[in-house]
């Protein structure tokens, strides 16, 4: 992205390593229902998507630019882990940049300020305060613009999904959905495959992580419809069930074009699972009884499910 930076600029290779410091040694709120590492990660992975979003290639900074859409995001924690004296200076100097101060003001009012407010993971009451004495002063000199979202969100969605990231981020406060299932159409994605678009990309994200680094690439060959040579490898702490149970999930969605019977026998011939002995393969068999007997998903289900038809609607 680029070899220098500003005083004020959002470099995420410093603020993700920040944020997690804070999360680690400050209290966090009540609020927070999953364990404060979990916390972290779904922030880093959004993260790790924007840079791979946007092409890095480890330079030694990655700056989140003011035209980027998910900046508001971005923003809001970079001003959460500023001193508050500092808010007020950091703030003028991105109005002093923006082409639309009016405009500027509305993103902090009605994105920052609002993201700030849901921050879990310390107190951030003085950082509020700042941010909404600046605000005021700036009303004062600013009529009030008309907070319009599209028009405040505007990119071409044919292009690249930027929308995904948006919702990606959003979701990092979210503690009932599990950020790594979430869909994505950037560098990677699967866009024509065995499983309907998107939950082909949802599954494909949900399962790899329980698959050897070794088979990632063929799971993702698995998915694009294409054959594969050596079958996919399974951790050893995965459970054969949080596989079989998604299948039979998407099957009853109408989202893979197989009956339980066929779903069966494409999962036997295409993974195995790691033990300590060795291997050990899924027997077509037992996994038709299984997907016989589901009804729900568990709440200790290994890939969450349930939740892809709430939040993306299929192309």
């Amino acid at each position: 992205m680029t070899h220098s930076k500003d005083a004020y600029d959002i470099d995420l290779n410093s603020l993700i390593p920040e944020l997690n410091e804070i999360i680690n040694s400050q209290p966090l709120s009540p609020n927070l229902q999953i364990p404060k590492e979990e916390y972290f990660d779904r922030i880093s992975f959004s993260a790790d998507y924007l840079k791979k979003l946007l092409g890095y290639r480890e330079e030694p900074y990655f700056i989140v630019k003011v035209s980027e859409p998910s900046f508001d995001y971005w923003f809001a924690l970079y001003l959460s882990t500023k001193k508050p004296h500092l808010i007020p200076l950091i703030l003028d100097q991105y109005f002093k940049e923006s082409n639309d101060p009016g405009l500027f003001i509305s993103h902090v009012e009605h994105y920052v300020l609002e993201i700030i407010d849901k921050n879990v993971f310390y107190n951030v009451k003085d950082q509020l305060k700042e941010i909404s004495s600046w605000i005021r002063e700036k009303r004062n000199v600013y009529p009030q613009q008309v907070f319009i979202q599209n028009q405040i969100v505007n990119f071409n969605l044919n292009k690249i999904n930027l929308l995904q990231i948006i919702q990606i981020i959003n979701k990092a406060w979210d503690t009932s959905e599990d950020m790594s299932n979430f869909f994505y159409d950037g560098e990677g994605s699967i866009k024509e495959g065995l499983i309907k678009s998107p939950y082909g990309n949802l599954f494909f994200e949900g399962l790899k992580v329980h698959c050897e680094d070794s088979s990632i690439s063929n799971l993702k060959t698995l998915l694009s419809k294409q054959q594969i040579d050596t079958r996919v490898i399974l951790n050893t702490n995965f459970k054969k069930i949080s596989l079989i149970r998604p299948i039979k999930h998407l099957i009853d969605k109408g989202c893979l074009s197989m009956n339980q019977k066929e779903a069966s026998q494409w999962i036997s011939n295409n993974f195995i699972k790691r033990t300590k002995e060795g291997f050990d393969s899924i027997s077509s068999d037992s996994t038709q009884k299984t997907m016989a007997r589901f009804h729900t998903e568990p709440k200790n289900a290994q890939i969450k499910y349930e939740h892809w038809f709430k939040s993306v609607k299929s192309n």
